[in-house]
């Protein structure tokens, strides 16, 4: 089940020229995952993507020059970026970077993690709880039906990126073992809104 449903994305060919529709995007944790599916997803919706992800030079040169070379032999506009979104001053040079390239950022995708706390997380690495990562891992893998795919999440973000202003959906979900994220993340929803309403805030829910 899902609060929305999902469309196959168009492929972005690249003697298309840009319209109204092109959005600047900035992808955080664009080296693996649901970021670097995202970032794809994205730019083959024809979209200008800014793939982020840390020591570019380094430890993930191979993933940058995965990109440059998808970039360059599919047409699309797709950048690596180097930013450390737990280091100041990377952010600030990545974002002046991105400015200077596009002039406007129009949606952030942030997928990159940061934990609040570096003691208490390595005290959870080390401590009881050290196996209940690789346990909550297994259990969700077990529970995922046949034929389940990642890259649903990644269609469902492009889809929410091209519609109108005022059309997007406050909150979406994707889960297809049906466990119940959908009735949580609507409840959520509603409360959300109510409260909203009663600041004055209802221009906050037509985004």
């Amino acid at each position: 089940m899902r609060l929305h449903t999902t469309r196959p994305v168009a492929p972005f060919h690249p003697t298309l020229k840009r319209n109204s529709m092109t959005k600047s995007i900035l992808v955080t944790g664009s080296s693996s995952g649901f970021g670097e599916m995202t970032a794809y997803a994205l730019a083959n919706a024809g979209h200008q993507v800014f793939a982020s992800m840390r020591d570019i030079q380094g430890r993930n040169q191979d993933k940058t020059e995965r990109t440059r070379t998808f970039a360059n032999e599919k047409g699309r506009d797709i950048r690596p970026l180097e930013l450390d979104v737990l280091d100041n001053d990377s952010v600030k040079r990545a974002i002046q970077s991105l400015m200077e390239a596009a002039g406007k950022i129009d949606v952030i995708v942030h997928n990159a993690g940061k934990p609040a706390d570096q003691v208490v997380m390595r005290d959870y690495a080390e401590g009881p709880t050290r196996t209940l990562e690789a346990e909550v891992a297994q259990g969700h893998e077990a529970v995922q039906p046949a034929g389940s795919d990642p890259l649903e999440v990644a269609r469902a973000i492009v889809e929410v990126v091209g519609l109108p202003a005022g059309k997007r959906p406050l909150h979406v979900t994707v889960d297809p073992a049906d466990m119940g994220y959908e009735l949580v993340a609507a409840m959520r929803d509603r409360i959300r809104a109510y409260v909203y309403r009663r600041m004055g805030l209802d221009n906050l829910l037509n985004r």
